[in-house]
């Protein structure tokens, strides 16, 4: 034998053993619970992806299709000694349903489960005597045989329709509340990472479409990614949904497949499985088939209009809803501009491939307007950007109903238009009643509108929508800060740290409790330590400013400048913020009474004066350089310079923002002198909510000029309050 034969040999002879350690493991496992493909990689000691790429090397086949072979040549076995009925074999061999398993069986063997029985496997031969003593018997027994099997088969159709009335009886009982859990993703290309989540959303998205289903939004089910999810009762009970979809997806040679599960919650019962196989540029008919089969399965007749809408493709094109997809991915990763920028430019190159692609307009509105909220850009342009992707979707569609959510965005974020907002709120709401992001938006204009209980009410009822959603729950813990309800704002701060640990606000938000609460630095340390686990600290630059003051607030002025010395970060930002480093700087050196503080200053202001000119509406830059003003000396011109931000945050039009702006102004009067204008100013903070505390104000070196007044200590007497 030559070396090359005997190198194919030993080959030919691993793969063998390769396939025969799936083949024993399926067959072992194969009606457990506890089988999964995960449980056969860590079995085998071979990643999902290498396995599939060693089975399509050997047979051809994916590892779902060669595992299903499996089920089925075991299927046939066990049909052949009768050791149960095909309902009972179906389960017996894993499964999920009864008719996909006869699906499954026709395709492969040509023939049903029912027919393998009847096919005659006996060869003839010749009657013994014994046989023959009976033949007079046997002449007639077929007039028996038929009478006895046809009482069989009116009892096992009786069974069955028993079953199935009970089946129907426990699926229609329940209310249609839906959770589609993201998939797993089997593609090996990278370029591709982003589908498992993408696809569970888009089916998501169809399934609203049936008016009988309420569909948990998809930010809870996110949640739910990965291996190490709850069980299945634990998911239901904690998204209060009924049923659940997951499912798994793969996308090689714009081949897809997608293995989609059914599960009633509470008792974690496999209702209905099914794999769609088919061409990738197929996905739209095949993502529609699939929410018309959940519909089915459920017992849901759907009308006409319901089928029409889930049918509607969103566009045409596909590399368009590629990018589509790709844009949705980066839009939900968090609140930083780096993440939205990313979806913006891949809205835009859908758009490009589509200029009536009427979602993508949508999407690229709502990108615009939280780019501009958030203060990654806060500038007219951005707002225009808004405006023209919005007419653009309607001209499209003027029934599209994201639109009308984008509109009451575009007139809460960019004009403090609250009654044009819920308005356009209130359109959206009804198209989907059950819209938890219409309602936590209403909620968010309300506490805009001072009226913060109300607030807290819609935004509990939209967390009672979409109870696993960690932007509403951080928003629920800031209106109970602001309302000084600590514990309860705690209690909200940490639901949203569980559902979603890389979520760097929650952090900040919990730090910012201790300190107005009880002026604890401390606890305010240990909620930032908590971020470390989760994330990098310093990528945030309202973590490093919020360190920063820590570090101030208790005189470790070298460890700030060390912290400032090795941030990457020039500007340090938030919605309620903008401080040049060069400000940071000014402000240690100015605590040092060191010259340097001067030289700092004068950099922030040349900064913040061109900002200014730049963009001459974001009121951050204008409280900014008052401050920088003041501590130089320019009395007036501080003064003016913070009028103006209060004039581009009024109280009256935002008393959330409105507050950073008296409280700035306090400041600057602080450091010109005007202590009693100072003092009346914090006096109002101080009653209102906000926050501001006593506590803080004690903290702060900022306010020291104030601190051996007996106004200031009658003022923090007055609102020193124990919890």
């Amino acid at each position: 034998m030559s070396p090359a034969e005997s190198h194919r040999t030993k080959e030919i002879s691993m793969d063998e053993i390769f396939l025969k350690r799936i083949k024993d493991y399926v067959l072992k496992n194969i009606s457990s619970e506890e089988f999964s493909f995960e449980s056969l990689s860590s079995e085998i000691a071979y990643s999902r992806s290498q396995i599939n790429r060693k089975l399509k090397k050997i047979t051809g086949k994916s590892l779902s299709v060669f595992v299903r072979e499996i089920r089925l040549e075991e299927a046939l076995r066990l049909l052949k000694a009768n050791a149960g009925t095909a309902s009972d074999i179906a389960y017996l061999t894993g499964f999920g349903s009864p008719a996909y398993f006869n699906k499954c069986f026709h395709n492969y063997f040509g023939i049903t489960p029912g027919e393998v029985r009847k096919q005659d496997i006996l060869k003839a031969r010749p009657f013994t005597k014994v046989e023959k003593a009976k033949a007079f018997i046997s002449t007639n027994a077929w007039k028996i045989i038929s009478i006895i099997s046809l009482v069989v088969i009116i009892g096992l159709v009786l069974v069955n329709v028993i079953i199935k009335i009970e089946k129907n009886s426990d699926i229609s009982r329940l209310e249609k509340t839906f959770a589609v859990l993201p998939f797993e993703n089997f593609s090996a290309n990278e370029n591709n990472s982003y589908l498992g989540n993408a696809i569970a959303n888009e089916i998501s998205v169809q399934l609203v479409n049936i008016k009988e289903f309420q569909v948990r939004s998809f930010t809870s089910c996110l949640n739910y990614k990965g291996s190490n999810k709850p069980s299945m009762p634990q998911i239901g009970f904690e998204l209060n949904a009924n049923f659940i979809l997951e499912g798994t997806i793969e996308l090689k040679d714009q081949e897809v497949t997608i293995n989609v599960q059914l599960i009633q919650a509470e008792n974690d019962k496999h209702l209905w499985a099914k794999e769609y196989d088919g061409e990738w540029s197929k996905i739209h008919k095949i993502r529609a088939n699939i929410a018309i089969d959940v519909a089915n399965e459920v017992e849901i007749l759907l009308s006409q209009e319901e089928i029409d809408l889930i049918e509607t493709r969103p566009t045409e094109n596909l590399q368009a809803y590629e990018y589509y997809m790709r844009g949705n991915d980066f839009y939900s990763r968090s609140y930083e501009g780096r993440d939205w920028n990313l979806a913006e430019r891949n809205y835009q190159k859908a758009i490009e491939l589509d200029q009536d692609f009427a979602l993508a307009y949508i999407k690229l509105a709502i990108t615009h307007i939280s780019i501009y909220w958030f203060g990654h850009d806060y500038s007219q342009d951005r707002l225009n950007k808004c405006k023209k992707a919005i007419d653009a979707a309607f001209d499209l569609d003027p029934d599209i109903a994201e639109g009308y959510l984008a509109l009451g965005l575009y007139y809460y974020y960019g004009f403090y238009d609250y009654s044009k907002a819920l308005k356009q709120f209130e359109i959206a709401l009804g198209y989907d009643s059950d819209n938890s992001e219409c309602i936590y938006y209403k909620g968010c204009v309300c506490r805009r509108m001072g009226e913060f209980r109300k607030s807290l009410e819609l935004m509990e009822n939209a967390l009672s929508i979409d109870p696993r959603n960690h932007s509403i729950a951080i928003n629920l813990a800031m209106n109970c800060l602001y309302y000084n309800e600590y514990n309860k704002a705690l209690k909200y701060c940490d639901l949203s740290i569980n559902l979603n640990p890389e979520f760097a606000p929650s952090y900040w938000l919990k730090a910012k409790v201790f300190l107005k609460w009880e002026g604890n630095i401390t606890k305010a340390r240990e909620s930032l330590d908590e971020a470390i686990f989760a994330l990098d600290l310093f990528e945030y630059s309202y973590l490093v400013e919020l360190l920063f003051n820590l570090n101030i607030y208790e005189d470790h002025l070298v460890e700030a400048l060390n912290l400032l010395d090795k941030s990457r970060f020039e500007v340090f930002s938030h919605p309620d913020f903008y401080y040049p480093k060069e400000m940071l700087y000014a402000k240690i050196y100015d605590i040092m009474d060191l010259d340097k503080s001067d030289y700092y200053y004068e950099q922030a202001q040349t900064l913040l004066e061109n900002k200014i000119l730049q963009n001459p509406n974001d009121p951050r830059y204008y409280i900014s350089l008052g401050i920088c003003y003041a501590t130089m000396g320019y009395k007036n011109e501080a003064i003016e310079t913070g009028y103006k931000a209060l004039d581009l945050w009024p109280i009256s039009k935002d008393p959330i923002s409105g507050v950073v702006a008296i409280e700035s102004l306090a400041l600057i009067y602080t450091m010109v002198g005007e202590s009693e204008l100072a003092l009346e100013r914090l006096d109002y903070l101080l009653s209102n909510p906000g926050f501001l505390s006593a506590k803080l104000l004690q903290l702060d070196p900022q306010w020291k000029a104030l601190w051996k007044l007996p106004e200031f200590q009658e003022l923090i007497s007055k609102h020193t309050v124990n919890y």
